[in-house]
């Protein structure tokens, strides 16, 4: 959060979890932000491209402690129902500007790709 506003071409407000290389062991977790151009980024951040992608979008209704229990809902229950297949690509949580990082609360969303 104390990065956020000061990194070189960054776009709009929103603040993002990605999740990826998911198996029995865990995941990686990124906190990021968009840019319009790789540019000179601060020490410690690395670039990541994410290759459009369908995805399936879920509003998180709660406090960001509880975001766990709505992915689980999401890839035990929704997914399952739902005929689709997840993509090979990463997931993510996008943290809107009405998100309160003080409260945990409002603008979260959870962002699953999808295949058919």
């Amino acid at each position: 959060m104390p990065h956020l506003g000061q990194i070189n071409n960054q776009t709009g407000e929103d603040c993002f979890g990605i999740c990826w290389q998911a198996n029995a062991d865990g995941f990686d977790y990124l906190t990021a932000v968009q840019i319009s151009a790789l540019g000179t980024l601060p020490e410690g951040f690395t670039p990541l491209e994410i290759a459009p992608q369908r995805y399936a979008v879920f509003i998180h209704h709660g406090h960001s402690s509880a975001i766990p229990q709505t992915i689980a809902a999401i890839w035990e229950k929704w997914l399952p129902a739902s005929g689709l297949q997840a993509a090979n690509t990463p997931c993510y949580e996008r943290y809107t500007a009405e998100y309160n990082p003080q409260t945990g609360m409002g603008g979260t969303e959870i962002w699953i790709p999808i295949q058919q």
